[in-house]
């Protein structure tokens, strides 16, 4: 789906919010950590005017497998590619897909280094 019909799809439901008089329930999008799209999309999705543009990013993170650490996990360049991001972006789903498994250790890092700009995280079990 290209990235325009995203922001196309977020204006008009703010609009159907809005015409419906419903409470503002933030718009956002989850994707997949494919890193050759994911940070032009992240930003693409919310620049612009608010009416079209995500109120929240979120992330599906599977790279803290085993005895991972916040530099060799990829989390800490995480965090570098979104020190400005101007909305809320959280990790829509972490945990690990493969072997080792998973230590929870991630959540340390989420909660710590990366709370500057990461909202939290939801744990995919």
């Amino acid at each position: 789906m290209k990235a325009d019909l995203f922001q196309a799809s977020t204006a008009d439901l703010k609009a159907y919010q809005q015409k419906m008089n419903y409470r503002r329930i933030p718009i956002g999008y989850s994707h997949a950590d494919v890193l050759g799209l994911r940070p032009g999309l992240q930003d693409y999705l919310v620049c612009g005017d608010s009416a079209d543009a995500l109120d929240f990013f979120s992330l599906n993170a599977y790279e803290w497998c085993g005895q991972q650490t916040y530099e060799t996990s990829g989390y800490a360049a995480l965090e570098n590619a979104t020190a400005y991001y101007p909305a809320p972006i959280f990790i829509s789903e972490t945990g690990c897909n493969q072997p080792p498994g998973r230590t929870f250790a991630d959540q340390n890092a989420i909660f710590g280094p990366m709370s500057t700009t990461w909202s939290g995280s939801i744990i995919y079990g």
